[in-house]
C-alpha cells in the first residue's frame, strides 16, 4: 500500500514538473477574446442573438462605425454576409450600455440588428452611469438610498415637470438632500 501511494506521488510530481516547464500549449486557431486592454477611454457595447461569442466588448471613444464593424465581427455572427450589410447601416454607438441584437432569420436588412440598451443592474455592475430619464421605479430601486417610496416620487417628478434636464434637478424630489444627493450622483446622468 505504502509503495502504491508513493508511485502515485512520483507520477503526480512528473506531470506538475512536464505541464511547469512545457507551459500552455495554444491550438491550431486561437480564437480571438472579447477582452482587450485599452488606454484610450472606453464605451461598452453588448451583442446578443445570432451570435458565436457573444458578450460586452469594448469600443474606443474615438472610434467610428468601422470600429462598430469590427467588434460585430468579433463576436462571429451567425449570419456574417447579412451583418456585414447592415452594420453599414447603424449608426456609430456614441453612449456605453447600448446592446445590438442580432437577428439572421429576419427577411428586413433594416431589422437585423435591433439597438437597445443594457439592462440597469448590469450597467451599474460595469460602472455605467444610468439615463435618469428613462428608469423605471423598480430600476430606481437598485440604487443604494432609493427605496420604492423614494422611487414613486422620482417618477411622480418626472411626470409633473417632465424630463430631468439636469441633476441638480433631483435635489427638488422629497427625500433627497445634499448626502443622498452626492451618492446617486455617481451613478446617474442625463442623456442628451
Amino acid at each position: 500500500m505504502l509503495y502504491l501511494r508513493l508511485a502515485m506521488l512520483l507520477v503526480g510530481l512528473v506531470a506538475v514538473v512536464i505541464a511547469g516547464v512545457t507551459g500552455r500549449q495554444f491550438g491550431e486557431d486561437p480564437e480571438l477574446t472579447a477582452c482587450s486592454v485599452s488606454a484610450a477611454p472606453q464605451r461598452w457595447v453588448q451583442l446578443q442573438g445570432d451570435f458565436y461569442h457573444p458578450g460586452v466588448y469594448a469600443l474606443t471613444v474615438d472610434g467610428d462605425n468601422l470600429l462598430t464593424s469590427s467588434v460585430i465581427n468579433m463576436a462571429k455572427p451567425a449570419c456574417p454576409d447579412r451583418a456585414a450589410a447592415a452594420s453599414i447601416q447603424l449608426q456609430p454607438l456614441q453612449v456605453s450600455g447600448h446592446q445590438l441584437y442580432l437577428d439572421c432569420n429576419t427577411p428586413d436588412l433594416r431589422k437585423v440588428f435591433t439597438v437597445s440598451f443594457m439592462a440597469p443592474a448590469q450597467m451599474l455592475t460595469m460602472g455605467i452611469p444610468l439615463d435618469l430619464n428613462r428608469l423605471q421605479a423598480y430600476e430606481l430601486e437598485l440604487l443604494p438610498g432609493i427605496g420604492p417610496r423614494l422611487a414613486e416620487r422620482i417618477i411622480r417628478h418626472r411626470q409633473k415637470n417632465g424630463d430631468f434636464v439636469s441633476l441638480e434637478e433631483l435635489k427638488e424630489v422629497e427625500g433627497i438632500g445634499e448626502k443622498t444627493f452626492a451618492q446617486l450622483s455617481h451613478y446617474l446622468k442625463i442623456a442628451n
